[in-house]
Protein backbone atom coordinates (compact mmCIF):
# COMPACT_ATOMS: atom_id res chain seq x y z
CA UNK A 1 0.00 0.00 0.00
CA UNK A 2 1.44 3.45 -1.00
CA UNK A 3 0.64 6.52 1.32
CA UNK A 4 1.76 9.99 0.17
CA UNK A 5 4.96 11.54 1.78
CA UNK A 6 3.37 13.48 4.17
CA UNK A 7 1.20 10.69 6.01
CA UNK A 8 3.73 7.90 6.43
CA UNK A 9 5.03 9.47 9.72
CA UNK A 10 3.33 11.24 12.61
CA UNK A 11 5.25 14.22 14.39
CA UNK A 12 5.23 13.51 18.19
CA UNK A 13 4.39 16.20 20.44
CA UNK A 14 5.18 17.05 24.00
CA UNK A 15 3.67 14.57 26.87
CA UNK A 16 2.69 12.42 23.92
CA UNK A 17 2.16 8.22 25.74
CA UNK A 18 0.38 6.63 23.52
CA UNK A 19 2.11 5.45 20.15
CA UNK A 20 1.32 2.83 17.74
CA UNK A 21 4.74 1.86 16.90
CA UNK A 22 5.29 -1.11 19.54
CA UNK A 23 8.12 -0.80 22.34
CA UNK A 24 8.72 2.90 22.22
CA UNK A 25 8.20 4.85 24.97
CA UNK A 26 9.31 9.09 26.06
CA UNK A 27 12.85 9.07 27.25
CA UNK A 28 13.94 11.65 30.23
CA UNK A 29 14.28 13.93 27.85
CA UNK A 30 10.61 13.45 25.89
CA UNK A 31 12.22 11.54 22.96
CA UNK A 32 11.21 8.92 22.10
CA UNK A 33 13.33 6.00 22.04
CA UNK A 34 12.86 2.01 21.52
CA UNK A 35 14.90 -0.32 23.59
CA UNK A 36 17.15 -0.58 19.90
CA UNK A 37 18.63 1.16 17.11
CA UNK A 38 18.57 0.28 13.71
CA UNK A 39 21.09 2.09 11.22
CA UNK A 40 20.51 1.74 7.53
CA UNK A 41 23.21 1.87 5.05
CA UNK A 42 23.38 1.24 1.09
CA UNK A 43 26.55 -0.72 1.39
CA UNK A 44 29.16 -2.48 3.49
CA UNK A 45 31.67 0.67 2.91
CA UNK A 46 29.40 2.94 4.48
CA UNK A 47 29.35 0.88 7.29
CA UNK A 48 32.89 0.70 7.90
CA UNK A 49 32.57 4.17 7.60
CA UNK A 50 30.51 4.38 10.26
CA UNK A 51 32.83 2.23 12.57
CA UNK A 52 35.32 4.55 11.51
CA UNK A 53 34.04 7.72 13.01
CA UNK A 54 32.56 6.14 15.54
CA UNK A 55 35.28 5.40 17.07
CA UNK A 56 37.34 8.20 17.12
CA UNK A 57 35.63 9.70 19.97
CA UNK A 58 33.49 6.87 21.12
CA UNK A 59 33.86 4.00 22.71
CA UNK A 60 32.70 0.88 20.40
CA UNK A 61 32.79 -1.58 23.43
CA UNK A 62 30.32 -0.10 24.81
CA UNK A 63 28.30 -1.40 21.78
CA UNK A 64 29.41 -4.92 21.28
CA UNK A 65 27.24 -6.70 23.68
CA UNK A 66 23.98 -6.30 21.63
CA UNK A 67 25.92 -4.87 18.23
CA UNK A 68 24.53 -7.06 14.94
CA UNK A 69 25.48 -6.45 11.77
CA UNK A 70 23.32 -8.04 8.82
CA UNK A 71 23.32 -7.90 5.18
CA UNK A 72 19.43 -7.85 3.97
CA UNK A 73 17.28 -8.15 1.39
CA UNK A 74 14.35 -6.22 0.00
CA UNK A 75 10.90 -7.57 -1.85
CA UNK A 76 12.41 -6.36 -5.05
CA UNK A 77 15.77 -8.02 -4.52
CA UNK A 78 18.64 -5.24 -3.77
CA UNK A 79 20.64 -5.54 -0.92
CA UNK A 80 21.17 -3.47 2.05
CA UNK A 81 23.31 -3.36 5.41
CA UNK A 82 21.03 -2.97 8.70
CA UNK A 83 23.66 -2.20 12.28
CA UNK A 84 21.78 -3.01 15.65
CA UNK A 85 22.54 -2.31 19.13
CA UNK A 86 21.25 -1.62 21.99
CA UNK A 87 19.96 2.55 22.36
CA UNK A 88 20.95 2.82 26.06
CA UNK A 89 20.04 6.63 25.99
CA UNK A 90 18.77 9.26 23.67
CA UNK A 91 22.39 10.44 24.16
CA UNK A 92 24.16 7.59 21.93
CA UNK A 93 21.26 7.57 19.31
CA UNK A 94 22.13 11.33 18.66
CA UNK A 95 25.78 10.07 17.75
CA UNK A 96 25.27 7.36 15.58
CA UNK A 97 22.07 9.17 13.81
CA UNK A 98 24.30 12.17 13.52
CA UNK A 99 27.28 10.26 11.64
CA UNK A 100 24.87 8.12 9.54
CA UNK A 101 23.24 10.96 7.87
CA UNK A 102 26.20 12.24 7.28
CA UNK A 103 27.23 8.87 5.33
CA UNK A 104 24.28 8.62 3.55
CA UNK A 105 22.11 6.24 5.74
CA UNK A 106 19.32 6.72 7.78
CA UNK A 107 18.69 6.05 11.84
CA UNK A 108 15.48 4.34 13.23
CA UNK A 109 14.57 3.55 17.02
CA UNK A 110 12.17 0.56 17.82
CA UNK A 111 12.87 -2.70 20.00
CA UNK A 112 11.73 -5.89 17.86
CA UNK A 113 10.36 -5.94 14.09
CA UNK A 114 9.12 -2.39 13.89
CA UNK A 115 11.33 0.83 13.60
CA UNK A 116 10.44 4.25 12.90
CA UNK A 117 12.97 7.34 12.02
CA UNK A 118 14.88 8.45 14.71
CA UNK A 119 13.86 12.08 15.93
CA UNK A 120 15.36 15.02 14.09
CA UNK A 121 15.23 19.02 13.22
CA UNK A 122 12.11 18.83 11.40
CA UNK A 123 10.53 16.83 14.69
CA UNK A 124 12.93 17.14 17.73
CA UNK A 125 10.99 14.54 20.08
CA UNK A 126 10.92 11.92 17.41
CA UNK A 127 8.01 10.32 14.84
CA UNK A 128 5.39 7.74 15.40
CA UNK A 129 3.61 5.81 12.07
CA UNK A 130 -0.13 6.28 10.47
CA UNK A 131 0.23 2.77 10.11
CA UNK A 132 2.00 -0.47 10.80
CA UNK A 133 2.73 -2.33 7.85
CA UNK A 134 1.16 -5.95 8.01
CA UNK A 135 2.99 -9.14 8.85
CA UNK A 136 6.25 -10.33 6.57
CA UNK A 137 9.90 -9.53 6.80
CA UNK A 138 12.14 -9.58 9.21
CA UNK A 139 12.51 -6.07 9.69
CA UNK A 140 10.13 -2.91 8.79
CA UNK A 141 11.43 0.53 8.75
CA UNK A 142 9.00 3.93 8.42
CA UNK A 143 10.75 7.00 7.29
CA UNK A 144 8.62 9.88 6.23
CA UNK A 145 10.27 9.24 2.31
CA UNK A 146 9.75 5.33 2.70
CA UNK A 147 8.44 2.37 4.17
CA UNK A 148 10.22 -1.28 3.70
CA UNK A 149 10.37 -4.49 4.72
CA UNK A 150 13.45 -6.31 4.33
CA UNK A 151 14.36 -10.42 4.83
CA UNK A 152 17.85 -11.36 6.63
CA UNK A 153 20.25 -13.14 4.69
CA UNK A 154 23.27 -13.11 6.60
CA UNK A 155 24.76 -12.09 9.90
CA UNK A 156 28.51 -10.56 10.09
CA UNK A 157 30.27 -10.82 12.78
CA UNK A 158 32.15 -7.42 13.75
CA UNK A 159 35.82 -9.15 14.54
CA UNK A 160 35.09 -10.52 11.26
CA UNK A 161 34.73 -7.41 9.66
CA UNK A 162 37.49 -6.14 11.78
CA UNK A 163 39.94 -8.35 10.88
CA UNK A 164 39.09 -8.78 6.98
CA UNK A 165 40.23 -4.35 7.02
CA UNK A 166 43.32 -3.71 5.31
CA UNK A 167 45.57 -0.88 7.17
CA UNK A 168 46.36 1.74 5.25
CA UNK A 169 50.01 3.89 4.99
CA UNK A 170 50.36 6.77 6.52
CA UNK A 171 53.25 9.48 5.96
CA UNK A 172 56.09 9.08 7.94
CA UNK A 173 56.10 12.81 9.03
CA UNK A 174 52.48 12.36 11.07
CA UNK A 175 53.92 9.10 12.98
CA UNK A 176 54.22 9.44 16.77
CA UNK A 177 57.61 7.32 17.31
CA UNK A 178 56.35 4.77 20.12
CA UNK A 179 58.30 4.50 23.75
CA UNK A 180 57.80 0.54 23.19
CA UNK A 181 57.89 -1.85 19.38
CA UNK A 182 57.17 -5.08 18.60
CA UNK A 183 59.51 -6.54 16.08
CA UNK A 184 58.25 -9.91 14.39
CA UNK A 185 61.78 -11.65 12.43
CA UNK A 186 62.02 -14.47 10.64
CA UNK A 187 63.39 -17.39 11.88
CA UNK A 188 67.23 -16.78 9.82
CA UNK A 189 67.05 -13.12 11.35
CA UNK A 190 66.53 -13.91 14.76
CA UNK A 191 69.90 -14.48 15.80
CA UNK A 192 71.36 -11.41 14.19
CA UNK A 193 68.04 -9.18 15.41
CA UNK A 194 69.15 -10.15 18.91
CA UNK A 195 73.05 -9.55 18.49
CA UNK A 196 72.15 -5.99 17.08
CA UNK A 197 70.13 -4.92 19.20
CA UNK A 198 72.69 -6.05 22.51
CA UNK A 199 75.34 -4.34 20.76
CA UNK A 200 73.20 -1.31 20.52
CA UNK A 201 72.79 -1.61 24.23
CA UNK A 202 68.78 -1.66 23.25
CA UNK A 203 66.78 -2.95 26.55
CA UNK A 204 64.64 -5.29 24.43
CA UNK A 205 62.91 -9.31 25.65
CA UNK A 206 62.72 -11.72 23.15
CA UNK A 207 59.86 -14.96 23.10
CA UNK A 208 59.91 -17.60 20.36
CA UNK A 209 56.80 -17.71 18.89
CA UNK A 210 54.95 -20.39 16.42
CA UNK A 211 52.70 -19.21 13.45
CA UNK A 212 50.04 -21.92 12.60
CA UNK A 213 50.24 -23.42 9.06
CA UNK A 214 48.17 -21.63 6.45
CA UNK A 215 47.42 -25.07 5.10
CA UNK A 216 48.11 -28.89 4.94
CA UNK A 217 50.67 -28.56 2.72
CA UNK A 218 52.99 -26.82 4.61
CA UNK A 219 55.84 -28.51 6.33
CA UNK A 220 54.41 -27.37 9.91
CA UNK A 221 54.51 -24.50 12.65
CA UNK A 222 56.88 -21.80 11.51
CA UNK A 223 58.63 -20.52 14.36
CA UNK A 224 59.21 -17.01 14.45
CA UNK A 225 61.48 -14.92 17.02
CA UNK A 226 59.22 -11.58 18.45
CA UNK A 227 61.42 -8.90 20.32
CA UNK A 228 59.79 -6.33 22.54
CA UNK A 229 61.92 -3.20 22.47
CA UNK A 230 62.11 -0.41 24.49
CA UNK A 231 63.21 3.66 24.00
CA UNK A 232 64.81 2.38 20.70
CA UNK A 233 66.43 5.15 18.52
CA UNK A 234 64.58 6.12 15.45
CA UNK A 235 67.77 5.46 13.59
CA UNK A 236 67.51 1.81 14.29
CA UNK A 237 63.54 1.59 14.27
CA UNK A 238 63.88 2.84 10.81
CA UNK A 239 66.73 0.54 9.92
CA UNK A 240 64.65 -2.62 10.96
CA UNK A 241 62.11 -1.09 8.79
CA UNK A 242 63.86 -1.50 5.92
CA UNK A 243 65.89 -4.96 6.50
CA UNK A 244 63.81 -7.95 4.57
CA UNK A 245 62.05 -10.12 6.70
CA UNK A 246 61.68 -8.05 9.66
CA UNK A 247 58.29 -6.58 10.60
CA UNK A 248 58.25 -3.61 13.08
CA UNK A 249 54.45 -2.46 14.97
CA UNK A 250 53.33 -0.82 17.16
CA UNK A 251 51.37 -2.13 20.06
CA UNK A 252 48.00 -0.20 20.65
CA UNK A 253 46.78 -2.49 23.24
CA UNK A 254 48.28 -5.75 25.45
CA UNK A 255 47.56 -8.22 22.99
CA UNK A 256 47.12 -6.35 19.94
CA UNK A 257 49.25 -3.95 17.54
CA UNK A 258 49.87 -2.19 13.61
CA UNK A 259 52.54 -2.61 11.59
CA UNK A 260 54.30 0.80 12.10
CA UNK A 261 53.68 3.60 9.38
CA UNK A 262 50.17 2.04 8.81
CA UNK A 263 46.90 2.44 10.20
CA UNK A 264 43.65 0.58 10.67
CA UNK A 265 40.79 2.00 9.54
CA UNK A 266 39.03 1.35 12.97
CA UNK A 267 40.19 2.88 15.96
CA UNK A 268 41.23 -0.45 17.94
CA UNK A 269 41.89 1.18 21.00
CA UNK A 270 38.06 1.91 20.87
CA UNK A 271 37.52 -2.17 20.41
CA UNK A 272 39.87 -3.60 22.72
CA UNK A 273 37.38 -6.98 23.98
CA UNK A 274 37.27 -7.76 20.62
CA UNK A 275 40.83 -9.30 21.07
CA UNK A 276 41.24 -12.79 23.01
CA UNK A 277 42.98 -11.89 25.90
CA UNK A 278 45.64 -15.05 25.39
CA UNK A 279 46.67 -14.19 21.87
CA UNK A 280 48.26 -11.51 20.32
CA UNK A 281 47.36 -10.22 17.16
CA UNK A 282 49.54 -8.21 14.93
CA UNK A 283 48.28 -5.94 11.41
CA UNK A 284 50.72 -6.67 9.21
CA UNK A 285 50.13 -4.00 6.49
CA UNK A 286 52.79 -4.64 3.80
CA UNK A 287 51.37 -8.25 3.64
CA UNK A 288 48.15 -7.43 4.11
CA UNK A 289 47.64 -9.89 6.74
CA UNK A 290 46.52 -10.66 10.62
CA UNK A 291 49.21 -12.46 12.45
CA UNK A 292 47.13 -14.50 15.28
CA UNK A 293 49.60 -16.10 17.87
CA UNK A 294 48.28 -18.53 20.35
CA UNK A 295 50.13 -19.66 23.35
CA UNK A 296 52.59 -17.15 23.44
CA UNK A 297 55.90 -17.84 26.31
CA UNK A 298 57.16 -15.47 28.49
CA UNK A 299 59.42 -12.91 27.25
CA UNK A 300 63.30 -13.12 28.28
CA UNK A 301 65.85 -10.54 28.87
CA UNK A 302 68.07 -10.45 25.56
CA UNK A 303 70.74 -9.93 28.20
CA UNK A 304 70.65 -12.99 29.79
CA UNK A 305 70.77 -15.66 26.56
CA UNK A 306 73.51 -13.40 24.36
CA UNK A 307 76.03 -16.09 23.39
CA UNK A 308 79.18 -15.91 25.21
CA UNK A 309 82.63 -17.17 23.85
CA UNK A 310 83.87 -19.68 26.67
CA UNK A 311 86.13 -22.01 26.17
CA UNK A 312 86.69 -24.79 29.35
CA UNK A 313 89.78 -26.23 27.60
CA UNK A 314 93.04 -26.29 29.45
CA UNK A 315 94.87 -23.58 29.69
CA UNK A 316 97.61 -23.60 26.97
CA UNK A 317 100.75 -21.31 28.22
CA UNK A 318 101.66 -20.44 24.91
CA UNK A 319 98.57 -18.32 24.53
CA UNK A 320 98.72 -16.40 27.75
CA UNK A 321 102.22 -14.70 26.88
CA UNK A 322 101.35 -10.48 27.08
CA UNK A 323 101.73 -8.47 24.26
CA UNK A 324 103.31 -5.04 24.93
CA UNK A 325 101.17 -2.67 24.99
CA UNK A 326 102.76 -1.14 21.63
CA UNK A 327 101.65 -4.34 19.79
CA UNK A 328 98.62 -5.29 21.18
CA UNK A 329 96.39 -6.07 18.35
CA UNK A 330 92.97 -5.35 20.26
CA UNK A 331 94.35 -2.19 22.59
CA UNK A 332 92.29 0.51 21.93
CA UNK A 333 92.28 4.84 22.79
CA UNK A 334 89.48 5.97 24.68
CA UNK A 335 87.81 8.24 22.49
CA UNK A 336 85.18 11.07 23.66
CA UNK A 337 82.72 11.13 21.09
CA UNK A 338 79.30 12.98 20.88
CA UNK A 339 75.94 10.92 21.33
CA UNK A 340 72.65 11.74 20.61
CA UNK A 341 71.08 10.00 24.07
CA UNK A 342 69.23 12.79 26.15
CA UNK A 343 71.25 14.81 28.98
CA UNK A 344 71.43 12.94 32.51
CA UNK A 345 71.61 14.28 35.89
CA UNK A 346 74.24 17.20 35.23
CA UNK A 347 76.11 17.58 38.88
CA UNK A 348 79.30 19.48 37.79
CA UNK A 349 80.34 22.48 35.63
CA UNK A 350 84.11 23.46 34.53
CA UNK A 351 83.79 27.29 33.85
CA UNK A 352 86.95 28.94 32.39
CA UNK A 353 88.55 31.35 34.57
CA UNK A 354 87.60 34.30 32.17
CA UNK A 355 84.40 33.70 33.64
CA UNK A 356 85.56 34.19 37.04
CA UNK A 357 84.05 37.64 37.08
CA UNK A 358 79.75 36.34 35.70
CA UNK A 359 80.47 33.55 38.14
CA UNK A 360 81.46 36.03 41.41
CA UNK A 361 78.36 38.13 40.24
CA UNK A 362 75.99 34.97 39.88
CA UNK A 363 77.00 33.90 43.83
CA UNK A 364 75.52 37.14 45.53
CA UNK A 365 71.82 36.17 43.60
CA UNK A 366 72.09 31.90 44.91
CA UNK A 367 69.20 30.95 47.31
CA UNK A 368 71.35 29.85 50.65
CA UNK A 369 69.89 26.12 49.78
CA UNK A 370 71.66 26.04 46.37
CA UNK A 371 74.27 28.04 47.36
CA UNK A 372 75.29 25.28 50.62
CA UNK A 373 75.12 22.80 48.15
CA UNK A 374 77.96 23.45 46.00
CA UNK A 375 81.90 22.38 46.13
CA UNK A 376 84.44 24.11 44.59
CA UNK A 377 87.68 23.74 42.94
CA UNK A 378 90.02 26.90 41.66
CA UNK A 379 92.92 26.04 39.62
CA UNK A 380 94.81 28.45 37.06
CA UNK A 381 92.77 27.83 34.01
CA UNK A 382 89.66 26.64 35.17
CA UNK A 383 87.43 27.09 38.60
CA UNK A 384 85.08 23.38 38.84
CA UNK A 385 81.90 22.89 40.54
CA UNK A 386 80.34 20.02 41.77
CA UNK A 387 76.92 19.90 43.40
CA UNK A 388 74.86 16.48 43.84
CA UNK A 389 71.73 18.09 43.59
CA UNK A 390 72.74 19.10 40.13
CA UNK A 391 74.45 22.56 38.39
CA UNK A 392 71.48 23.42 36.59
CA UNK A 393 71.11 26.68 38.37
CA UNK A 394 74.89 28.07 37.28
CA UNK A 395 74.82 28.84 33.71
CA UNK A 396 78.34 29.34 32.83
CA UNK A 397 80.88 26.85 31.34
CA UNK A 398 80.56 23.04 30.37
CA UNK A 399 77.91 20.90 32.11
CA UNK A 400 79.70 17.14 32.95
CA UNK A 401 77.47 14.42 34.22
CA UNK A 402 78.79 11.13 36.77
CA UNK A 403 79.87 8.35 34.97
CA UNK A 404 80.73 6.04 37.78
CA UNK A 405 81.13 7.70 41.30
CA UNK A 406 84.85 9.44 40.54
CA UNK A 407 84.66 9.84 36.40
CA UNK A 408 82.90 13.08 34.58
CA UNK A 409 81.68 13.46 31.54
CA UNK A 410 80.72 16.33 29.41
CA UNK A 411 76.98 16.38 28.57
CA UNK A 412 75.76 15.05 25.14
CA UNK A 413 79.34 13.24 24.97
CA UNK A 414 79.98 9.64 26.02
CA UNK A 415 83.22 6.88 25.95
CA UNK A 416 84.22 4.35 23.55
CA UNK A 417 85.37 1.50 23.93
CA UNK A 418 82.14 1.07 26.02
CA UNK A 419 83.44 0.09 29.50
CA UNK A 420 82.22 0.26 32.99
CA UNK A 421 83.63 2.60 34.68
CA UNK A 422 85.25 0.67 36.82
CA UNK A 423 87.17 -0.96 34.53
CA UNK A 424 88.06 2.88 33.26
CA UNK A 425 88.61 3.54 36.78
CA UNK A 426 91.28 1.01 36.92
CA UNK A 427 93.00 1.59 34.37
CA UNK A 428 93.61 5.38 34.93
CA UNK A 429 95.03 4.21 38.16
CA UNK A 430 92.62 6.46 40.04
CA UNK A 431 92.80 5.89 43.75
CA UNK A 432 90.04 7.11 46.30
CA UNK A 433 89.88 10.84 46.30
CA UNK A 434 90.36 11.87 42.83
CA UNK A 435 87.88 13.21 40.14
CA UNK A 436 88.76 12.64 36.44
CA UNK A 437 87.16 14.98 33.93
CA UNK A 438 87.15 13.81 30.40
CA UNK A 439 87.01 17.22 28.78
CA UNK A 440 86.09 17.91 24.87
CA UNK A 441 89.35 17.71 22.59
CA UNK A 442 91.65 16.94 25.44
CA UNK A 443 94.61 14.89 25.17
CA UNK A 444 94.02 13.51 28.69
CA UNK A 445 91.44 13.45 31.63
CA UNK A 446 92.03 16.00 33.69
CA UNK A 447 92.42 14.82 38.04
CA UNK A 448 91.43 16.90 40.51
CA UNK A 449 92.19 15.88 44.57
CA UNK A 450 88.87 15.61 46.31
CA UNK A 451 90.48 17.82 49.17
CA UNK A 452 91.32 20.80 46.73
CA UNK A 453 87.93 21.01 46.83
CA UNK A 454 85.38 23.68 49.69
CA UNK A 455 82.46 24.93 49.87
CA UNK A 456 81.57 27.59 47.43
CA UNK A 457 80.02 29.23 50.63
CA UNK A 458 83.02 29.32 52.40
CA UNK A 459 85.60 29.59 49.49
CA UNK A 460 83.40 32.72 48.11
CA UNK A 461 84.25 34.95 51.41
CA UNK A 462 87.22 37.32 51.74
CA UNK A 463 88.73 37.62 55.34
CA UNK A 464 86.48 39.41 56.83
CA UNK A 465 88.58 42.20 60.26
CA UNK A 466 86.78 43.09 62.73
CA UNK A 467 87.54 46.05 64.86
CA UNK A 468 87.55 46.02 68.64
CA UNK A 469 84.89 48.09 70.36
CA UNK A 470 85.74 48.58 74.09
CA UNK A 471 82.28 48.83 76.60
CA UNK A 472 81.45 52.22 77.90
CA UNK A 473 81.91 52.25 81.88
CA UNK A 474 79.44 52.32 83.57
CA UNK A 475 78.42 56.02 85.04
CA UNK A 476 78.49 55.99 88.88
CA UNK A 477 76.94 59.63 89.38
CA UNK A 478 77.57 62.83 91.55
CA UNK A 479 78.82 61.60 95.10
CA UNK A 480 79.93 65.02 96.71
CA UNK A 481 76.73 65.08 98.64
CA UNK A 482 73.39 64.84 99.26
CA UNK A 483 70.83 67.36 97.18
CA UNK A 484 68.15 69.11 98.62
CA UNK A 485 64.31 69.51 96.79
CA UNK A 486 63.59 73.63 97.03
CA UNK A 487 59.74 74.18 96.44
CA UNK A 488 59.64 78.17 94.99
CA UNK A 489 57.03 80.05 93.72
CA UNK A 490 56.10 79.56 90.54
CA UNK A 491 56.15 83.88 89.23
CA UNK A 492 54.96 84.61 86.09
CA UNK A 493 57.62 82.35 84.14
CA UNK A 494 57.93 79.48 85.69
CA UNK A 495 60.32 77.60 83.23
CA UNK A 496 62.46 80.17 82.32
CA UNK A 497 65.90 79.72 83.25
CA UNK A 498 65.90 75.95 83.52
CA UNK A 499 69.11 74.94 81.11
CA UNK A 500 68.98 74.78 77.67
CA UNK A 501 66.06 77.78 77.66
CA UNK A 502 67.01 80.75 76.79
CA UNK A 503 65.83 83.44 78.97
CA UNK A 504 63.42 87.07 77.20
CA UNK A 505 65.37 89.66 76.05
CA UNK A 506 65.29 92.57 78.91
CA UNK A 507 63.63 95.38 77.35
CA UNK A 508 64.75 98.99 78.09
Amino acid sequence: MSYPPGLLLERVVLNQNRFRIPGVAPDPRGAVLGQRGALLFPSIDRVVGFFRVYSDENSIDDLLSSLSIRKVRTSLGTHEFVVWFNSTSSYVMDKAAAITKLLGGFAFTGTSRHFVKYRDAASPLGYDVAELEPEGGDIALYHDTFRQVYWTEREIEFGDLLFRLSPHRVPKSTVRMPETVLVLARPGLGPFTQGYLVRSRVTAEVALVERPAASAFDEGPERLFLFRAHEVPERIIDLLCATPGLEVFDPLGDNFGVELCFRHPINLESCASVFASDRLYLFAGRRDRVEILENLPPFTDLRRITRLQVDLGRADPARLKALPPRSDPVGLKVRLVTTTAPWKHVTATVVPIAQAEWLRKMIYVLPPRVLSSFRVFVGEERIVLVSQEGVESVPLGTYYYPFGSQIFLPAGYTLLPAASPQVLLDALGGSPGTLFFFEPGGQAPLALREPDFAPLARRSLLDVASVPSPAAARSTGDTSGPRHLVHDSLGLFPLWGVPGKKLPKKTE
